[in-house]
């Protein structure tokens, strides 16, 4: 691939590699923030779900938790 091997001193980054700080970093940054956003509301919605929680008190979502509800899983209301 015609390739060099270079090493680079430990705090020349930001001199040495100006792609690394202005486009990679905000960029992984922004990413790991969505995720985590993502992850935590999936993860917070899903749990509730699966122990057929919901806001709905007219119980207009039952079907919707008891279908969502992990397979081989009691069902906790009756």
């Amino acid at each position: 691939m015609n390739g060099d091997l270079v090493i680079i001193p430990g705090g020349m980054t930001s001199q040495l590699q100006v792609l690394d700080v202005v486009v990679n970093k905000p960029f992984k940054y922004h990413l790991r923030k969505r995720y985590t956003e993502w992850l935590l509301a999936e993860s917070i919605v899903n749990g509730f779900k699966k122990c057929c929680i919901s806001n709905a008190m007219d119980g207009s979502e039952d079907d919707v938790l008891l279908e969502e509800a992990e397979p081989g899983m009691p069902n906790q209301r009756k």
